[in-house]
Order: C-alpha cells, then structure tokens, then sequence
C-alpha cells in the first residue's frame, strides 16, 4: 500500500514538474477580468430554493510563475431569501444589501491540458484568499415592513439587536476552468464558496449555529497582458 502511495506521489509531482517546465519560458503577465454570476446563500434563513441572487465583480491577476499567481478580486453582491418558518408560527425573510467584498487570492494553474503547450488552450486552476466584507442585513417578520435584527438562542429569540453596517473577515475558497479563445482573450467557468467569521449575514445571529457562508457560481471574461512566448 505504501508503495503505491508513493507511486501515487510521484507521479503527481512528475505532471506538476512538468506542466511547470513546459510553461516555463512564458513570461509574466497579467489578467484583467470581469466576471458575474448566482450568489448561493447558506444560512439560517436561506431555506428557500427562491434565495439565489446576482453577484457582479472584476479580478486583476499578476502572474509570479507561470503556474502560480496573486490576485486581488472585488465581488459586489446581495442576498436574500424568500419566508421561511424557523421553529414557530411565524415566517422570516431576510435581505442583505450591497455586499462589498474585497480580497486578495492565491492563485495556482493547475495542469496544462494542451499537451504540454507553452501557450494551452484550457487551463485549470485554484485559489484560496482572505479578505473583508461589510453588509447590512434587514429579517422581516411575516408581512411586516419594520426592519430588525435578532440574537436567538435555544431556538427562541432572545433580543432585537442592529446588525447594521458589520464588517467581517471571509476566505474565498475557488475553483474553475479557463479557455482561450484568442491570444490574449479567454473565457472562465469558476465557481467558489466565501467562507465568513460571522453568523450575522442574514440579520439571523443564532448562538450555537455554524458561520454563514455563500456560494458564486460566475461567468467571465479575462484579458492576458504581457508577451507571450510559445
């Protein structure tokens, strides 16, 4: 079994060395891109399949390495949800309003899928970051149009609190595929989950519930800068 692991590895590391070798003689660059999509919220009041809502943002990309990057990336967003019960006769929505969310990215391009181009026409790659976040969220109970926030434990609310104008840290956890369609122009499919340090994010603060999160699911464009070499 240990054999076979290390089987494992070190073919693993003979397609990274290599990838990376092929690539090699390609110059630093940097990507310009824009990008928009779904925002998949998962939080306490996010129940409703009716949650999903548009994110839109812009990437600026310098490559270190070839096959690995920094990137700064600004996302703006808002998410909501439809009424959903939440353990009484009641029936909560929520709203949260221009999420501002800047942040700075690890980025590694995974694997040349053009045979060992220099230059490949699909690429896949990863990213991991840190960055901050400021929202304002609103939960409206039934069909009322008076905006609160709530601190709720033992699944009974305990206050009415003002969650308003909180800023909190988010890792952005992504993934996605990159095809060019031109020398310096390419397409991206990427999808990615915003981790937070918060349960705030749906005016919903629960005491022993897990931190919200949200998912970006986005379509971009991106412009390569820089010579290329094949």
């Amino acid at each position: 079994m240990r054999r076979k692991s290390q089987l494992l590895y070190s073919l693993l590391f003979f397609f990274i060395s290599s990838t990376a070798y092929a690539q090699i003689k390609k110059s630093k660059t940097w990507d310009l891109s824009v990008h928009g999509g779904i925002i998949l919220p998962n939080t306490d009041l996010s129940q409703s399949r009716n949650s999903s809502q548009i994110g839109l943002g812009y990437s600026i990309t310098k490559f270190i390495l070839p096959f690995l990057a920094l990137q700064e990336q600004l996302l703006v967003c808002k998410l909501k949800s439809d009424e959903v019960g939440n353990g009484s006769n009641s029936k909560y929505k929520f709203e949260t309003n221009t999420i501002f969310s800047p942040s700075i990215h690890i980025l590694l391009q995974f694997g040349n899928v053009g045979f060992l181009k220099a230059v490949p026409n699909l690429t896949i790659y990863g990213s991991a970051g840190i960055g901050i976040m400021k929202f304002s969220p609103t939960v409206f109970r039934d069909d009322s149009t008076f905006a609160r926030n709530y601190y709720v434990q033992n699944n009974l609310i305990d206050n009415t609190v003002d969650y308003s104008e909180t800023t909190t840290l988010t890792y952005p956890l992504a993934a996605g595929i990159k095809y060019r369609i031109r020398t310096h122009l390419s397409l991206h499919l990427e999808y990615s989950q915003r981790l937070t340090n918060t349960d705030k994010l749906d005016g919903w603060y629960q005491l022993s519930s897990g931190n919200d999160r949200f998912g970006y699911l986005n379509l971009g464009v991106t412009v390569h800068i820089g010579k290329v070499e094949d």
